[in-house]
């Protein structure tokens, strides 16, 4: 994705817009009792009544989870239980053996790269049988700083053809180490590097509660919506660290900035003691220049009303 940079009155108006989309989710919500639906769902599930009038029996049966653990065990060996997980269809008999190797590929990804059976199994559980959350599927790329001994012998050819590419400028760098190998002998480096702990999809569990969509939206339209997001807590020192990562814009000083109930700005007291609530989701914003709306990828901070992030929607 590519990062953009907004003019001030393009982020006033971004702001704006969010903001109006953001708090009619909010009211709406509010307005139609959806969280006192939820609380109802699992108190269902586990066998917590409300209180029933005189002369009835209040007696807790747990049919509901009966019924939703015999679903789960249903689903869960209908998409694990089989080999491979995702099947490719080819589109001619030719086609047989690609579709095959595609699909190893894709098993590989499922249970290697992503960890799919373990990260999938709360998802699964909240998602189709609960039915209180939504998957979230960003793209998580975890890296760590590596230290390691490299060891080469002069005399052995695979080894130096190992070094020279591994280290195309090491006449210029280190000639005493090149120097050494010339003459047949065995040199031992410390090096660091970047490794990647985790590179790929990386399935993630929302809360109904914190899903910010409007309840006219349809699965299979989100794309077509104005703003797709959900929120998250972070602590005052999270988006510090965010901000020194380079992973959110400079906005410290917006941060610290609020707006009273007439729409007044005022400095927020205590930042560093309060939760903030940011959100992220996709936006359908027309920027000054193209001649069409596009997607975009924001970070947003309602309450301060910065926005912490932009990139255009991969």
């Amino acid at each position: 994705t590519r990062r953009i940079k907004l003019s001030k009155p393009e982020r006033s108006e971004l702001s704006i817009l969010l903001n109006d989309a953001i708090t009619a989710i909010k009211r709406q919500r509010e307005e139609r009792g959806w969280d006192e639906d939820w609380d109802r769902w699992e108190d269902l599930y586990f066998g917590l009544l409300p209180s029933l009038p005189i002369g009835r029996a209040n007696v807790s049966v747990p049919l509901a989870q009966e019924i939703v653990d015999t679903a789960w065990a249903v689903i869960d060996k209908g998409i694990f239980g089989v080999t491979p997980c995702l099947q490719v269809m080819p589109r001619e008999a030719m086609d047989v053996e690609v579709a095959k190797r595609k699909e190893q590929h894709l098993d590989y990804a499922l249970n290697v790269e992503m960890h799919a059976r373990e990260r999938l199994d709360t998802l699964t559980w909240e998602m189709l049988t609960l039915n209180t959350g939504v998957c979230y599927l960003p793209w998580l790329r975890e890296m760590d700083r590596i230290r390691d001994e490299e060891t080469y012998d002069g005399q052995k050819l695979e080894d130096m053809e190992r070094f020279h590419e591994r280290y195309p400028k090491a006449d210029e760098d280190n000639p005493e180490i090149t120097r050494k190998l010339r003459a047949g002998k065995k040199v031992t480096l410390t090096v660091e590097y970047n490794e990647a702990l985790h590179d790929a999809p990386d399935p993630q569990h929302i809360p109904l509660r914190d899903w910010i969509v409007r309840d006219t939206a349809q699965a299979h339209r989100l794309h077509r919506e104005r703003f797709v997001g959900h929120r998250t807590e972070l602590r005052w020192a999270d988006v510090q660290e965010q901000i020194d990562d380079g992973y959110y814009d400079e906005v410290t000083e917006d941060l610290r900035m609020g707006y009273d109930a007439d729409g007044v700005q005022a400095p927020r007291l205590d930042v560093e003691d309060k939760p903030f609530e940011i959100i992220t989701g996709v936006v359908r914003w027309k920027r000054h220049g193209p001649p069409r709306d596009r997607r975009y990828l924001v970070d947003f901070h309602q309450e301060s009303r910065p926005i912490t992030r932009i990139l255009y929607y991969p």
